[in-house]
């Protein structure tokens, strides 16, 4: 059998390699190939564990191989384990947003089994069964959460797995080595902090950047839309409570249109009760747009850099002086500075400082960044820009 050398040189014209962390990727022109010549490449660069995109640019065609020093490892227990993690975690949050209900049962149902097992050190049986029974109940209170928080789970981890995946095939369409998703479940809030996939090669050109990048959100959008708007033909118009201390949510031009569509102006004092497929769909066009601006490693920032090249970082630090002035003025509403009935949003400052501390400000370079969009992808990077700006929020909560 001919050497890998002799394998390289034989289908390409001209290549190069370009190493990375874990690995190197082979690109170049193809010679010309039968199509049974084509899937006898395909079959020998499987055979090897490599990753291949064929692709054809401006009349040439091209393979890129990306060639793992140590075989990709699939951890699927620890992404399924943290998915049924995620499930528990945000039927709770989907119940009982904050945890703080959950919380309260669950430190009565501490005390109960301390007392219960006390009564059976004791000899006391009838004080452990009362006990026990106390216990059971708790149990059963944050079972009847977790049922009130199904439809939320249901609907917030479709979102967060559309968007993941719509990232991970489109990396793998691309011959990238990427991971199945990573879902982040916490015990507060609303139970995950969402969820993200790890690509550990680098992209080949701008093009591929804009299908990555674009991917997420574009798949993420759509089950976040069907599920606004079918929780938003379930959800009622009511009044606020007078002293209520319930979380208030902000619109997008979006969420504010459809509200206006389906409810028409809302009187004075009134709101709507968002049923759960609504604020798993609120929040999902939220993190969309979040994940839009054009920062960095974001999917904005792939966009962007896929659209204006070195451009992109002008564009973030346009975004960060946005959500910094955001930030301020939510300090100043809190401390009582800003007149009557204009809200800010603190927060945006823990998310700058978040980003900074994890990733660039502008995005890596591609291996080959000569390679220009195509005017197709140009028309999917302007509707990604049109979503963040229907989809984001400047004050997502007050």
């Amino acid at each position: 059998m001919e050497t890998i050398q002799e394998f390289l040189d034989n289908i390409y014209k001209e290549y190069y390699l370009i190493p990375f962390r874990g690995g190197h990727v082979i690109r170049g022109k193809l010679r010309a190939m039968t199509d049974f010549a084509v899937a006898a490449v395909k079959t020998r660069t499987e055979s090897l564990g490599w990753l291949t995109r064929f692709e054809h640019i401006d009349g040439v065609e091209y393979l890129n191989c990306t060639v793992l020093e140590t075989p990709a490892k699939r951890r699927t227990a620890l992404h399924a384990g943290l998915f049924i993690v995620a499930v528990f975690t945000t039927m709770i949050g989907g119940g009982d947003l904050g945890f703080a209900r959950f919380y309260q049962i669950f430190s009565f149902m501490i005390v109960s089994m301390a007392n219960a097992a006390g009564g059976l050190f004791t000899g006391n049986l009838d004080t452990a069964y009362t006990w026990l029974l106390r216990a059971g109940d708790g149990l059963a209170a944050i079972a009847a959460i977790m049922r009130e928080g199904m439809p939320f789970s249901f609907a917030i981890l479709t979102i967060l797995g559309c968007h993941e995946m719509g990232h991970y095939l489109m990396a793998r369409r691309h011959g990238a080595n990427a991971t199945l998703p990573f879902f982040i479940p916490v015990p507060l809030g609303i139970g995950t902090l969402g969820a993200i996939i790890k690509i550990k090669s680098p992209l080949t050109h701008r093009r591929t950047v804009m299908d990555v990048g674009a991917a997420g959100p574009l798949s993420g959008a759509v089950p976040s839309l069907v599920f606004l708007v079918i929780g938003l033909l379930m959800s009622s118009v009511e009044p606020i409570p007078a002293a209520s201390h319930m979380p208030i949510f902000g619109n997008s031009l979006l969420t504010r249109g459809l509200i206006y569509l389906m409810f028409g102006p809302l009187e004075p004092g009134h709101d709507v009760m968002l049923h759960s497929f609504a604020f798993a769909g609120f929040l999902g066009l939220l993190i969309t747009a979040v994940n839009l601006l054009p920062i960095g490693q974001l999917d904005g920032g792939h966009v962007a850099f896929a659209l204006f090249g070195k451009g992109q970082a002008k564009l973030a630090k346009a975004a960060f002086g946005l959500l910094i002035t955001l930030g301020v003025l939510g300090l100043f509403s809190d401390l009582g500075l800003l007149p009557a009935g204009i809200y800010a949003f603190w927060p945006w400052l823990l998310f700058v400082l978040f980003v900074r501390s994890f990733m660039r400000t502008s995005h890596p370079p591609t291996l080959d960044d000569s390679v220009k969009l195509d005017p197709i992808r140009k028309l999917v990077g302007i509707l990604c820009i049109v979503i963040l700006i229907v989809c984001f929020v400047p004050v997502p909560v007050r």
